[in-house]
């Protein structure tokens, strides 16, 4: 059985390849949409652009009343970052640094879809591995996504591979949902997760691996907005906290509860907090697994905030299709190592 089990990798590695070329083709005929320059994407490049014109971006929230939305800078800086640095090397004219990113984006999709094939493949399931990937590569969400070029492919692609690697390497998985987080922290809600299962996996001084954890999330974003919080902290702070304080918007027309019951503020958040609590509670006690967890802390997001955007549907696809290899794990081995 095991030539035919090699030969049955290989033939997979092969369609993916196949895959990934195919994507390609796919991604290029998708193209991008006529309004480009009302997308989240172009206001990224604008804040490069004030970055390069010595102004910070955060200080606009100061002017507003932490309720309507004006297009603020709420993101972590980190792609602000790259986007001021793409820019001082050249790449002025949104066309062209929007080219230049699609690519990088595209790279990271590309990038996913391997993370998840190499997780089955390595769990002895590499046609799992083969669907998952295909499922991701070309589901709606994902071209639509690709349609209007936003940048969730890159935090995705670090969330995915922080999961992925934490029981194999946690100081590396840490580090790589703190980058995550910098780049966009739609992903803020699985953080208690990882200190609980960095509790589970260790046996002594819990405390002091906790404060590792604690360090190795934090210092991608700490570093990243160090700058800011120095330039202007008030504005930093401000800006980071609207996405609590904004006005409910649904992008995609499906109103949440809050809406129906007409509750506002943290009343309207107040069930997503209790879920999300279950949702710890139950990983702290072994009974759902990695892969399970951050699966239905982002799905109660998606299903309970009051802000819903199109691109927060694609934050749920990697992790939903992980879920699989759970469906593998040996119930007699706690499932957190799943």
């Amino acid at each position: 059985m095991r030539p035919i089990k090699i030969y049955s990798s290989i033939i997979a590695g092969c369609v993916m390849i196949v895959l990934i070329i195919f994507a390609r083709q796919v991604f290029w005929k998708v193209g991008l949409s006529k309004s480009m320059e009302e997308q989240d994407i172009y206001y990224s490049f604008i804040e490069g652009q004030r970055l390069l014109n010595g102004e910070n971006p955060y200080e606009r929230i100061l002017y507003g009343n932490m309720r309507e939305n004006q297009k603020y800078a709420t993101y972590f800086p980190l792609f602000y970052g790259f986007s001021y640095v793409t820019q001082a090397l050249g790449k002025t004219e949104f066309p062209i640094w929007l080219s230049f990113w699609k690519r990088v984006f595209l790279v990271f999709n590309w990038g996913t879809a391997i993370l998840l094939f190499y997780a089955f493949w390595r769990s002895r399931f590499e046609w799992g591995g083969v669907f998952a990937a295909f499922f991701w590569l070309f589901n709606r969400w994902t071209l639509a996504i690709m349609f209007v070029a936003h940048l969730d492919f890159l935090p995705i692609f670090f969330l995915v591979a922080s999961i992925i690697l934490f029981q194999k390497s946690r100081w590396l998985s840490l580090l790589l949902f703190g980058v995550s987080l910098a780049l966009k922290q739609i992903g803020i809600f699985i953080l208690p997760l990882y200190l609980i299962w960095t509790w589970i996996s260790v046996k002594e001084k819990r405390g002091k691996e906790l404060l590792k954890a604690v360090v190795l999330i934090g210092v991608v974003p700490f570093l990243s907005s160090i700058f800011f919080l120095i330039w202007n902290a008030e504005g930093f702070i401000k800006s980071v906290l609207f996405s609590v304080t904004r006005l409910a918007l649904n992008g995609l027309q499906v109103p949440s509860l809050d809406w129906y019951m007409g509750w506002e503020g943290v009343s309207g958040r107040l069930f997503m907090l209790i879920l999300f609590v279950l949702i710890y509670w139950f990983s702290a006690n072994h009974q759902i697994g990695r892969y399970t967890g951050a699966f239905l802390i982002m799905s109660v997001f998606i299903c309970f905030n009051t802000i819903l955007f199109y691109q927060y549907m694609i934050w749920v696809i990697p992790l939903m299709l992980l879920l699989l290899l759970e469906l593998k794990v040996n119930f007699t081995q706690p499932i957190i190592e799943a």
